[in-house]
């Protein structure tokens, strides 16, 4: 699988840097956080600031010391030996004149390099008098040696005294700028403090803000690749990983999937209801994926797509059924239950035909038309797989769809008529409408038909084209011919919601004069118990306007008996596959069951699908008195009819001339596309 699981470029420039995970919710793209200018500028400026701090409390230490003292304070002065040689100097003496000139000599050296003035004039000073103290002891004259020792005593007090009073004035101002120092390593430390909360907080802020625009970033970039509704992979990842899987590999398949009839059910049951299947059938098909190193993802409304990493047929068989029976599984919200079924179309990479460029578009495409072939199988839950074939029949389907619309404008739809009878004495007792389309010269398969517009979305504008020209044809024919031949018409069950039919049923009928009792709305019992009782305020409308509302292929929907009782109905046409086994009695039961509960709600009555005597006679037998198929006549176009039974032509085949021109339709039209 690693062949499969490799990033391939896209456009030529981007690279997926991480495969999706199975669930459809791969990693995504990493993201660099980087700071903001204001992170990154607050930290440098506390450090400016440090540094400068730094600095200053270095000049300022660089203060606190001898180096900028004046340096007689600190040289040694022998005052004390001076104090005592002046002392002791009473009569002559040689020796200690000459102790006295050495130390008056080391007292003037001393300040001879002091800034303070005063000290050095005052030490100087008394260093000339211990000089003049010295002279008078070699002279040994009494009265000159003692007026020199006290003028030397009193001199060498008062140069000790300067210099004290010098070294006290030093030291205050050592003490005061190391105060100083203090205040300024207590000030850079409350700064430090202040620049790391704030830069903390910073950090705080910028991480929050970095997380949260991490946080919507990855949640744009989830949202560009992830489905908001199911959590599983969009087209946009589906299309890269598709296209990534076809770069390495034709070893490919792509399954899409589509939910029959969703619309109706959206429609009838609400969206709660159709939102809840799309999350369930999401997560089956992720799981049936993910068993198979495969990938699911969501391409829009109903659609879904899986990725498989092999086109094996059998193994690709094996994984449909499986996910086929997984998606069909009931799925409940709150006390409403659906049954999904779906519709896959499969393309294998290896198999499509020559000539075809192996890309994820074309991929797409060939897949999209085996699933269109998958949703034209009447019984739901179809598969197909893509050949040639398949293309061409849905070009031509295609081509349908966009003629259809200008045929309904052009009145290009034919309206057919098929008798209701009464089975025993044939008698024709009314009509019923039937839709004919021929293009090209080719008859269209009227449940092709049908299913086209239903397809397509054109139900509804082939409804209203049916009860105009029906209800014109037919009430046209009655006012120029003074008959009251009565008219059945179809409508989808999904025109039954919408708020216009009463409108359309009330124009159409005055718009061509048909008196509402010979109007009968014929409703398929298609529709679920709940949404019949939805319908019933406009199916209460219709008989208001003295229509006739009638159950159409009754026993073939859903709970069958159940609606005689929900809902308000004049009458019940029982499907042909009730009748197929009353030969045998085999379904005999049944049908005396639904005639007799019908006598009880007084119910009008007709079976479909009458063919042969035999069926006609045990229907008689049972107590049926209305009929209608082959056995009374086969759809013809209305004209054709109306004229055989107004002027009892009991044998159409034996016509030797066509219809006057006066009978000829004259609102349906008959020309081909």
């Amino acid at each position: 699988m690693a062949h499969f699981l490799k990033p391939s470029v896209r456009d030529g420039a981007e690279r997926l840097q991480d495969f999706p995970d199975r669930r459809g919710r791969g990693a995504l793209p990493s993201r660099v956080v980087r700071p903001g200018l204001g992170f990154l500028a607050a930290p440098f400026i506390v450090v400016c600031a440090l540094v400068m701090a730094a600095a200053y409390v270095a000049a300022l230490l660089d203060g606190i010391g001898a180096n900028d003292a004046d340096p007689a304070l600190f040289s040694v002065v022998p005052y004390g030996l001076a104090f005592e040689m002046a002392e002791v100097a009473v009569g002559p003496d040689t020796s200690l004149a000459d102790a006295l000139d050495g130390v008056a000599e080391q007292i003037a050296r001393s300040v001879a390099n002091s800034t303070d003035d005063g000290l050095r004039e005052a030490t100087g000073t008394a260093a000339d008098a211990l000089a003049d103290l010295a002279a008078a002891l070699r002279t040994g004259n009494a009265a000159s040696i003692v007026d020199a020792q006290a003028v030397a005593v009193e001199l060498l007090q008062d140069s000790m005294q300067r210099k004290e009073a010098a070294l006290e004035a030093f030291f205050d101002h050592q003490s005061s700028r190391a105060a100083q120092v203090e205040r300024v390593v207590l000030g850079i430390l409350m700064l430090a403090a202040a620049g790391l909360i704030c830069v903390l907080g910073l950090f705080r802020r910028e991480a929050l803000a970095n997380a949260r625009r991490s946080q919507a970033e990855n949640r744009v970039a989830r949202l560009a690749y992830t489905d908001a509704l199911t959590g599983i992979a969009n087209r946009t990842r589906f299309f890269d990983t598709l296209a990534c899987a076809l770069a390495n590999s034709d070893e490919v398949t792509v399954c899409l999937l589509d939910l029959d009839q969703f619309r109706e059910l959206n429609e009838r049951r609400g969206r709660a209801l159709g939102d809840a299947v799309l999350r369930d059938l999401a997560q089956r098909l992720s799981r049936a994926a993910s068993n198979v190193d495969g990938h699911a993802a969501r391409l829009g409304s109903d659609n879904f797509a899986v990725l498989l990493p092999f086109d094996d047929a059998q193994k690709v068989a094996i994984f449909l059924k499986r996910m086929s029976d997984e998606c069909c599984q009931p799925v409940s919200k709150g006390n409403d239950m659906v049954v999904p079924s779906v519709s896959i179309g499969v393309a294998s990479a290896s198999h499509l035909p020559d000539g075809i460029a192996i890309t994820h578009e074309s991929m797409i495409r060939v897949a999209d038309f085996a699933l269109n072939a998958a949703r034209a199988k009447e019984s739901g839950n179809g598969v197909a797989v893509y050949d040639t074939d398949m293309e061409s029949s849905f070009v031509d389907r295609k081509t349908m769809v966009e003629q259809l619309p200008r045929a309904m404008a052009d009145g290009a739809l034919e309206v057919y008529l098929q008798p209701k009878a009464n089975l025993e004495t044939a008698e024709v007792t009314g009509f019923e409408a039937l839709v004919r389309w021929t293009r090209s010269g080719v008859s269209v398969p009227p449940q092709d038909l049908i299913r086209i517009a239903e397809d397509s979305g054109l139900i509804l504008d082939l409804d209203r084209y049916m009860l105009d020209h029906a209800i014109g044809v037919v009430a046209d024919w009655n006012r120029r011919h003074k008959t009251d031949f009565s008219l059945a018409v179809n409508i989808s069950a999904r025109h039954v919601f919408q708020d216009d039919i009463v409108a359309v049923v009330a124009d159409s009928l005055e718009k061509h004069r048909m008196p509402p009792e010979l109007l009968t709305v014929e409703i398929t019992e298609t529709m679920e118990l709940g949404n019949w009782k939805n319908a019933e305020e406009a199916l209460s409308r219709l008989r208001a306007l003295n229509c006739r509302i009638s159950i159409d292929d009754f026993g073939i929907g859903y709970s069958s008996l159940a609606y005689l009782l929900a809902i308000k109905v004049d009458e019940l046409k029982v499907d042909k596959s009730l009748i197929d086994g009353i030969e045998s009695g085999e379904s005999l039961p049944i049908l005396e069951a639904v005639l007799h509960l019908s006598r009880q709600l007084n119910l009008y009555v007709v079976v479909e699908g009458v063919e042969r005597e035999a069926q006609a006679e045990c229907l008689i037998k049972a107590g049926f008195i209305h009929g209608q198929g082959y056995l009374y006549g086969r759809p013809r176009p209305a004209i054709e009819w109306l004229a055989d039974v107004t002027y009892g032509v009991t044998d159409p085949s034996a016509r030797d001339e066509p219809l006057p021109k006066v009978l000829q339709p004259r609102l349906a039209g008959t020309e081909a596309l």
